[in-house]
């Protein structure tokens, strides 16, 4: 009998950890610039549907006027958080405000050579940047816009929420340094991380990050199924 117990609290215990194996906070590192003129796509919970795009625009209303725009935009039912930066570990739940796409910088300025030195054949010259206008939704002016984007994803089954861990700079070009959500649902928080799916992407800054394969755990009808064959071979030695 205290041999059955053993085996049933043993397969109890791996249950369990199988149940808390397969729901827990999972980060993909991606480290890449989204600048200039570019439009990117992410699938942050790696279901094969697009869930995030980022839209970055950039050009000249004159020869020295220049202007650049970044929008965010949920994508097959994902919601973008409103309000500015999160902080590592604040909640990502119902209780933000959500909507389905943020203008999240705007900045209009004049540029040209801010000086220059040197003879007219080794000549060197320095940009000089004026600001006309700069706002939008997620931004800090002329200073870099550190944080999370709090994310919220529709499933056919579930609803997860998740986050970017972005910086912005003063001209709206976004480094995305990760992306995660908790696959349990309920509250993620900001930042958190249990099980990195893929590698820093520094070395391959243009090009779009794929989430990694994450490597299975045992199923738990496969340990019951052992746990009962444990079982029964206990009952044969002890008959």
């Amino acid at each position: 009998m205290t041999r059955i117990k053993t085996i049933a609290a043993a397969l109890v215990l791996a249950l369990g950890t199988v149940a808390a194996a397969e729901a827990a906070p999972v980060r993909t590192d991606i480290n890449h610039w989204i600048s200039g003129s570019t439009s990117r796509t992410y699938d942050i919970n790696g279901d094969g549907i697009d869930d995030v795009r980022f839209d970055k625009s950039y050009g000249y209303s004159s020869y020295y006027s220049r202007w650049s725009d970044l929008h965010v935009t949920g994508l097959n039912g994902a919601q973008i958080a409103t309000g500015g930066p999160l902080s590592a570990g604040d909640a990502i739940d119902a209780a933000l405000g959500f909507t389905s796409t943020r203008h999240l910088a705007d900045y209009n300025y004049s540029y040209s050579p801010g000086g220059c030195s040197g003879s007219w054949f080794r000549r060197s010259c320095w940009p000089s940047r004026t600001y006309i206008s700069y706002n939008g939704e997620w931004n800090a002016g002329t200073a870099i816009a550190d944080g999370f984007l709090g994310i919220m994803l529709a499933t056919a089954t579930d609803t997860l929420f998740g986050w970017f861990d972005l910086r912005m700079d003063a001209q709206g070009n976004a480094l995305v340094r990760a992306m995660g959500y908790d696959d349990a649902g309920g509250t993620s928080y900001a930042g958190e991380e249990t099980l990195v799916v893929s590698e820093s992407r520094e070395s391959e800054p243009l090009t779009q990050a794929q989430p990694g394969t994450q490597v299975p755990a045992p199923a738990p009808l496969t340990l019951l199924a052992l746990g009962l064959a444990a079982l029964g071979l206990s009952r044969r030695r002890t008959a």
